[in-house]
């Protein structure tokens, strides 16, 4: 006798209304993906055009001028010269690597005076990072300056690569910089008045051009009376002798130069010493400075930025 096994029941059809809210259902889903990865291209290709008009922002401004050595002849001049990069923007930015070289035009002539090869740097928003370069003006340049002290140009021209966040993303960036006269003629000023005036010989002969170094205590700045105030002391090479101020505003543009009527010597004991200068009608409240004091052996020594009182 055959038993019957029974069947299992019959799937019970789906209902049309459900059908038609499956399909809405999946048509809202694939919307909303379309829509987020636009928002998400869209928040990229953004990101990716603020750091890039940040990054455009960058002010590369000379510091501290350092000789290294010199040779009488034929007559050659080793440097290092510090540098600021600046990042005026509101975006945190770390400095990757940056190299490039820097040179002399002077017409159609090109001297290469020196390089900078800097990484793994922060460069944080409204804030700097500092580095050295290297310089050697060889008998060539030195003549060029000697014999036209002005109609040259000094190029910064390298590659630096960037990382920056903007809200959740993260781009590096490659970038191509080329920089004219950003600060470095003052130097070149600074080599020309050395030489003409006989300082390399004073160096070679055991002087303290090489040697000295300064300690910009405080500084502060009336934007009443143009008056900056500078304490400042000798911190090695013996007594030094300042001879000239420079004031710089934020972006490192050179608004004056003041040569004192007499030389404040910052004795070698380390005292300090207030420098007082007046850059009349250079000074404004509420805005930012630096001033570099400059040596009569031709060293320069940056303050930190102040703000005009």
């Amino acid at each position: 006798m055959k038993r019957e096994v029974p069947l299992p029941p019959e799937s019970p059809a789906i209902p049309p209304n459900l059908r038609q809210k499956s399909k809405r259902g999946l048509m809202i889903a694939v919307i909303l993906i379309t829509i987020l990865l636009g928002v998400a291209l869209s928040t990229y290709f953004i990101a990716d055009s603020n750091l890039s008009a940040a990054s455009s922002q960058f002010t590369v401004t000379v510091g501290n001028t350092r000789v290294t050595g010199v040779t009488l002849s034929p007559p050659s001049i080793d440097m290092e010269v510090d540098y600021a990069i600046g990042n005026p923007s509101d975006i945190n930015f770390h400095l990757n690597r940056l190299q490039a070289d820097i040179f002399i035009e002077y017409g159609t002539a090109i001297y290469t005076v020196g390089s900078i090869d800097v990484s793994d740097k922060a460069l944080p928003a409204r804030g700097y990072t500092s580095a050295t370069a290297t310089l050697h003006v060889s008998p060539d340049v030195l003549e060029l300056i000697v014999l036209h002290p002005q109609g040259y140009d000094v190029v910064f021209s390298g590659t630096a690569s960037l990382t920056g966040t903007w809200l959740f993303w993260t781009v590096t960036k490659q970038d191509t910089k080329t920089l004219r006269n950003a600060g470095w003629e003052t130097t070149m000023t600074y080599l020309y008045t050395m030489y003409t005036l006989g300082y390399l010989a004073t160096m070679i002969g055991g002087g303290g051009a090489g040697q000295e170094k300064v300690a910009i205590v405080s500084v502060s700045g009336d934007g009443a009376t143009d008056v900056v105030i500078i304490n400042a002391k000798s911190t090695g090479g013996g007594t030094v002798q300042i001879s000239d101020a420079v004031l710089k505003d934020s972006a490192g543009t050179t608004l004056g130069v003041v040569t004192l009527t007499t030389a404040v010597e910052l004795p070698a004991d380390g005292t300090t010493k207030p420098i007082s200068v007046t850059f009349s009608g250079l000074l404004t409240s509420d805005t930012y400075y630096t001033v570099t004091l400059v040596t009569k052996l031709g060293n320069s020594f940056v303050s930190p930025t102040f703000k005009a009182s």
